[in-house]
């Protein structure tokens, strides 16, 4: 076998010539039945497009929820798997967990989020970064306007 290439025949370039001229034209086609019915438009644009801002809000929320009880859920499992020693891609049991455990990296996610959330929240000003508060024990804006203290699960806070 020689590692050359050898030259086609003019016969089999007009063929490919040919090939790719008809699948660019069925492309385009293509691109026009698929507009015509609209079957480009989102699956979901109508109900979209008929949300209110009440709805978009609620919706927003929802999602922030779902972020949070994820990222409770991880951190439970990956202490989980650090506990029982079960590898990151098994599937691992919450149950030796203790309650005091689960509440605490309940809390802990749940601040962290609620950090993440303030920092990223253009309504305060500038000046009003999100600092440790010693005084508190916990999260509160620079001039001390918002101590986040009251969260606490052992206080009987549940979230």
């Amino acid at each position: 076998m020689s590692t050359e290439t050898e030259p086609q025949s003019p016969f089999w370039e007009s063929i490919v010539t040919i090939g790719k001229h008809i699948l660019g034209g069925m492309e385009y086609v293509g691109e026009i039945v698929v507009s015509v019915f609209g079957l480009d438009d989102s699956k979901f644009q109508d109900v979209m497009d008929g949300m209110t801002e009440e709805d978009w809000e609620y919706a927003r929320q929802v999602e922030k929820e779902r972020k949070l009880d994820d990222a409770i859920l991880e951190a439970m499992e990956a202490l989980a798997r650090q506990k029982t020693g079960v590898a990151a891609e098994d599937d691992v049991s919450l149950e030796c967990l203790t309650a005091e455990e689960k509440a605490l990296i309940r809390s802990q996610v749940t601040d962290q989020f609620l950090v993440t959330e303030m920092s990223s929240n253009s309504n305060l000003p500038e000046e009003q970064a999100i600092v440790r508060d010693e005084e508190c024990g916990d999260v509160a804006l620079q001039d001390g306007a918002v101590c986040l203290q009251d969260i606490n699960p052992k206080e009987g806070n549940v979230y």
